[in-house]
């Protein structure tokens, strides 16, 4: 019989989440620490849980007996950390995007849309989340407004990396005047949340629409006011391409950041 490869995971080039995760432990000797976190799933979702554990994860090899069910294994010699379980679980509710040169990784709530074959892709429903940004941003629903506030609170508050991060940063509008929906959306977070807020700049001044199906280099068009440190996350409404968040990103990291995060409430069907 010839050689058959099994892929436990197949990722999605737009975003993934979890699709399972067990945490194990030897049978024989019960009264050991050790704890193993099996995980199927993409590799920006390991980078988050790599960056919790620190020190504490040690990457081993899946066995030979768990390969079709989990492509990542990480091994806690004192035990699982309670945050480390708390990730995985929001891993498998949030979409994690595919990896951006200028951000360590960047998740959003849900998809904008629900695909359904039988119907036009211009008339698809949204999600959930995506209809609290539609009536939010479109129809300026107060109600939804605070509700969509909420849920993104939440995820802050919850996601062990973004909760200790000190700064939030805006991404600009094609106006770069401040004043859109996604800038007024971070500085909204920040304010319920304690963090700074970094109001992003672009000194070209108003900045040109991107095409649907492009996703052009933006690098070097955004500036940060002041110095920085540490881990910032950049807050945005609706990721597309992730060419924004990604030169917004550049910026923060030019200023001095140690670590960028990404959060919007929706990510797009399309780039």
């Amino acid at each position: 019989m010839p050689n058959v490869s099994f892929f436990s995971f197949n990722p999605d080039s737009r975003a993934n989440r979890i699709e399972r995760f067990l945490v194990t432990q030897r049978t024989d000797l019960p009264e050991d620490p050790r704890r193993w976190l099996n995980v199927r799933g993409p590799s920006e979702a390991m980078t988050q849980i790599d960056l919790v554990a620190g020190a504490r994860g040690v990457a081993v090899e899946v066995p030979a007996t768990r390969a079709k069910d989990f492509n990542y294994r990480r091994s806690f010699k004192q035990g699982l950390p309670p945050e480390i379980r708390t990730t995985a679980k929001l891993l498998r509710e949030v979409l994690t995007m595919t990896a951006r040169e200028h951000l360590d990784f960047a998740i959003a709530l849900d998809w904008y849309k629900i695909p359904d074959p039988d119907v036009e892709a211009n008339n698809w429903r949204n999600t959930d989340v995506g209809e609290l940004v539609n009536r939010s941003k479109y129809r300026e629903s107060r109600a939804s407004a605070i509700q969509l506030v909420d849920k993104i609170q939440e995820i802050v508050e919850t996601h062990p990396l973004l909760k200790r991060a000190e700064y939030l940063a805006t991404v600009p509008g094609h106006n770069a005047d401040g004043k859109s929906f996604g800038e007024r959306l971070a500085r909204t977070i920040a304010k319920r949340t304690g963090k700074t807020i970094m109001q992003t700049t672009c000194p070209s001044g108003r900045r040109d629409q991107q095409k649907s199906g492009q996703a052009p280099s933006l690098d070097g068009l955004f500036e940060m006011p002041q110095t920085l440190w540490g881990e910032v996350v950049i807050i945005d409404d609706v990721y597309k391409s992730g060419a924004t968040m990604n030169a917004v990103g550049l910026a923060a990291r030019q200023a001095g950041a140690d670590h960028v995060y990404g959060l919007a409430a929706v990510r797009t069907m399309r780039k």
